[in-house]
């Protein structure tokens, strides 16, 4: 099996992923999607990612992010954890926290999604690792960070979210709030943690010094929000939320043609802006002039009239493809609504190169997985292996890595110091692992 690279480690042969962080290793103490996406992320661009993985049963989306009664594997597990090397270790044993201070050592930086302050019960907080290895960037991913009256709250996407208020600003005409479906928490915590590693990574390397680094999902949601909250602070109200239609800009919203759905924004005014070009288009040239049409103000006013008249034209419109295509060549900015399976299989999708298939020896075949959206030009991103077993790669890391003997590393497993999935022993005699 291909051995782990490592920063500064001569234990085994660089990586053949030639992505920007190649020669990174990370320390991945991460779990259910949030901080486990940002270290993919990482992975994609080229950094070692080592997954620990707390004795017995590992991350707790391996079991608890199924789908449906018949996935035996969690599809957002597939997901976050592609790439990665996995070690399983009981990091409640002091055994265990030797042994990853150990692999302290080897690492560049420490990733973990704990609630705050459970590392430092495990003896694996920034204070104690950093005096073993000063320069280390250590990065805690939490819902609603490490200070604060809500640091231990319980938080999953959807609860940050409500905190937020993009649950407020998603939510129906009469006021009832409601999710986004996305749950961009996640993903969005995820990005910013990946931004705050690498700004620290380039700190240290220009200085020598590691830090610490405290990144939440509240913070990221409440960031990535420049409409509501923005407008809650400086004019001290609420926006409102309008269902499929946008509080701010009229119109930006859904309309229904009488096959799909189709999204709209046309801003501006007069003739030569999205709302003019839009009118002319589509026969409605009366409300370019129209003194409760002509600014985006007295359209905001005129809210109802201007949704009215805009999805009688839309109504009668045969396909939303058709219509969003005829938008488009007219410089009007719109677009079908596509489901997530109408994503995974439209063209532009695979032109992209969004997708690549890896082998999963559970499910015995290929899985389409996402790759990072990231084009470099010299540095491509990709991703090699799909998500690995529980603790599939104990001997390989600790071989590679700490120079371990076999003898050495099955008194470890005899001990329960680490422990491995009773499936990656049997896939590999049948060479599916």
């Amino acid at each position: 099996m291909e051995a782990i690279a490592g920063a500064r480690d001569e234990a085994g042969p660089q990586t053949p992923h030639g992505g920007p962080l190649s020669g990174i290793r990370v320390l991945d103490f991460t779990q259910v999607v949030g901080s486990s996406f940002c270290s993919r992320i990482l992975g994609d661009m080229g950094a070692d990612i080592i997954k620990v993985e707390r004795h017995p049963t590992g991350d707790i989306a391996r079991t608890g992010g199924t789908l449906s009664a018949g996935d035996p594997v969690a599809p957002f597990f597939l997901l976050c954890n592609a790439g990665k090397k996995s070690i399983c270790i009981d990091i409640r044993s002091p055994e265990g926290v030797d042994l990853v201070k150990q692999l302290l050592l080897h690492v560049d930086v420490v990733l973990e999604g704990y609630v705050p302050g459970q590392m430092a019960k495990y003896g694996l907080d920034y204070a104690t690792l950093s005096a073993i290895k000063p320069d280390i960037v250590y990065c805690s991913m939490s819902g609603f960070g490490q200070t604060g009256p809500l640091r231990s709250w319980l938080a999953l996407a959807p609860i940050v979210e409500a905190m937020s208020g993009l649950s407020h600003a998603s939510g129906d005409p009469d006021g009832h709030p409601r999710p986004s479906g996305l749950l961009p928490g996640d993903a969005n915590g995820a990005i910013n943690g990946c931004l705050a590693v690498l700004a620290a990574l380039f700190h240290r390397q220009r200085t020598g010094v590691g830090q610490y680094v405290d990144t939440a999902m509240f913070d990221s949601l409440i960031w990535l929000d420049a409409i509501n909250v923005p407008y809650a602070a400086t004019r001290g109200e609420n926006t409102k939320p309008h269902g499929h239609h946008h509080g701010a800009v009229v119109p930006l919203g859904v309309f229904a043609c009488k096959e799909g759905y189709v999204m709209l924004q046309a801003t501006g005014a007069g003739e030569g802006s999205q709302w003019g070009r839009f009118c002319r288009a589509t026969g409605l040239d009366d409300m370019i002039a129209d003194p409760r049409f002509d600014t985006a103000g007295h359209r905001i006013a005129n809210r109802e009239e201007v949704i009215r008249r805009l999805e009688g034209w839309f109504r009668q419109q045969p396909s939303a493809n058709a219509t969003a295509e005829f938008l488009q060549s007219k410089g009007i900015p719109a677009a079908p609504v596509l489901t997530p399976l109408d994503v995974v299989s439209h063209p532009h999708v695979e032109a992209r190169g969004l997708f690549k298939e890896l082998y999963h020896p559970v499910l015995d075949r290929v899985v389409p997985t996402m790759v990072a959206p990231y084009k470099y030009s010299r540095t491509p991103v990709s991703v090699d292996s799909g998500a690995p077993l529980l603790g599939q790669h104990n001997e390989e890391i600790l071989r590679a890595v700490l120079s371990y003997s076999d003898a050495e590393i099955a008194a470890l497993a005899a001990k329960g110091v680490i422990s491995q999935d009773e499936k990656v022993a049997r896939l590999r005699s049948s060479g599916k692992l």
